[in-house]
């Protein structure tokens, strides 16, 4: 995405002649706690159009897909049922609690659609749910073959037959080694 943003911004500086920044902010992505904070990043999307004094109904910004939940018009994947599925009744009581729940609060103080907060600029969710999408992440990186700096260290410890602790202390030499005829490590310190 912020691959997309910079060529477009680029090209629409080219076509206006102008410069800087088209966007106020650049793009970010954030993993979001669904089971707890869904409906509240999805109605903060909904009104930013309206917060931003756009436009004043979420329906009018052409760019939304607010438009697409209450008409029931798709867009290729958007999938609005996960949204509704937090409402009650058929599809019509859905879409019209989905509306209350959005509309309900226009022109109410600010703060009660305020942008969901983050963590670390990562995560919407609580403690329980930012450990356990680390702990997935880790898992992950291990399975692709990306190594914690911690887990680099054991692996040439191991192979090196040195102590950890001597390869982590600054000044090793060159050549000192744990026992005799194992690998020399060299070091990038100045002798």
């Amino acid at each position: 995405m912020q691959a997309l943003q910079t060529s477009y911004t680029v090209s629409f500086n080219k076509r206006h002649r102008r410069s800087g920044h088209v966007f106020e902010q650049r793009y970010k992505a954030l993993l979001v706690d669904k089971d707890n904070y869904l409906l509240q990043v999805s109605r903060y999307i909904h009104l930013n159009p309206v917060s931003a004094r756009i436009v004043s109904r979420p329906q009018d910004y052409r760019w939304s897909s607010y438009g697409s939940y209450l008409k029931g018009k798709g867009i290729g994947g958007l999938k609005p049922e996960k949204v509704l599925g937090y409402f009650a009744g058929d599809r019509k009581k859905q879409l019209a609690q989905y509306r209350e729940y959005v509309e309900g609060v226009i022109g109410e103080r600010q703060q009660r659609y305020e942008e969901p907060m983050a963590t670390k600029q990562m995560f919407i969710g609580d403690a329980e749910f930012i450990d356990k999408a680390r702990q997935r992440s880790a898992t992950a990186a291990v399975r692709d073959g990306h190594y914690s700096l911690k887990r680099i260290v054991g692996a040439v410890s191991e192979v090196m037959r040195i102590d950890e602790e001597d390869l982590k202390r600054p000044g090793r030499r060159e050549g000192r080694t744990a026992e005799p005829g194992a690998h020399q490590l060299h070091s990038a310190a100045p002798q």
